[in-house]
């Protein structure tokens, strides 16, 4: 039993409680030793009473004790289980000693304890005995994995729905693009205006159906040269097509025996819409200066040319 609990039962007032009880018994015995004996009977009923009374308060104590350290460790368990992120605990040897149930549903078994924390995640081998955090995929969702080396702990949050936000934020960012015919006013040297309307038509054609295939915003700008805009998703997809409409203008060109091309310069992922513009027609600068019948993308600090 705790001090400040035993000091409830052997505090001062018990001792003064008794001592004016004895004093009380000799005080009757002095004046009739019959009642001095009844006195002295009560007395000890009253101190046997008190040594059974706090046998038994301990006796409670202890169970009630026990009782309520079961139902903190249940309770304790059953959250730690149902945590929305996971827990392992690992060994020096890198083996997982123990986790929490919702690293059970994450890795789709019943238990990994035993198994190798490298062959769980690969991803951890990165980290080199540093705190910090990393993210790695896992069954299609995205986890992010916080370690501490030093107590042997990884603590996995699930930012699935965090990352797919991010991922659609970055990709519905604004790209702009000019698309321009390379040498208009060389090719259509000694034409007619039925016959240079008729390639400008043809050629118009070929940049409209590339927009609408790939949902680009199309804006004639001159007579040669529109003006595109788009999202950063679409721009990738443009990019892993590598810009077949160069492709399509050039053997549009070839059919006609006409020397047309077209150079196409983009750029996505600037501070702000006019370093947009600028960046989208410093591409088409590096495409023309290149020689033209290219694409340019600029995205942040990557450059790169297509065609």
């Amino acid at each position: 039993m705790p001090k400040f609990l035993i000091k409830r039962w052997h505090g001062m007032h018990q001792l003064w409680a008794f001592v004016l009880i004895i004093v009380l018994t000799i005080a009757l015995a002095w004046y009739d030793w019959l009642y001095g004996l009844i006195s002295l009977v009560l007395a000890a009923a009253v101190g046997v009473y008190s040594v059974l009374a706090e046998r038994a308060f301990r006796r409670d104590l202890k169970t009630y004790l026990g009782t309520l350290s079961y139902r903190v460790k249940k309770a304790g368990s059953e959250v730690t289980s149902e945590l929305p992120f996971g827990i392992i605990l690992y060994n020096e040897d890198n083996k997982v000693e123990w986790h929490n149930s919702f690293v059970s549903r994450m890795l789709e078994k019943e238990s990994v304890i035993g198994e190798s924390m490298d062959e769980l995640f690969p991803t951890l081998s990165q980290a080199k005995e540093r705190e910090g955090t990393l993210e790695t995929a896992i069954g299609g969702s995205v986890y992010e994995l916080m370690f501490r080396f030093d107590e042997r702990l990884l603590y996995i949050r699930d930012i699935t729905q965090r990352w797919q936000l991010a991922k659609r934020y970055e990709e519905e960012k604004i790209a702009l693009g000019i698309v321009m015919m390379d040498n208009l006013e060389e090719v259509t040297q000694g034409m007619d205006d039925q016959q240079r309307s008729a390639l400008l038509s043809r050629a118009t054609a070929e940049i409209t159906d590339w927009a609408s295939k790939f949902h680009l915003y199309l804006k004639r700008l001159t007579s040669d040269r529109f003006l595109i805009i788009t999202n950063q998703k679409t721009l990738k997809q443009l990019e892993l097509s590598r810009f077949v409409l160069l492709d399509e203008v050039r053997e549009m060109s070839a059919e006609i025996k006409i020397p047309m091309t077209l150079s196409i310069g983009f750029a996505a992922g600037a501070e702000s819409i006019v370093e947009l513009g600028q960046w989208a027609q410093t591409s088409l600068d590096f495409a023309l200066g290149r020689g033209g019948d290219q694409a340019a993308v600029k995205v942040g600090q990557r450059q790169s040319f297509y065609g």
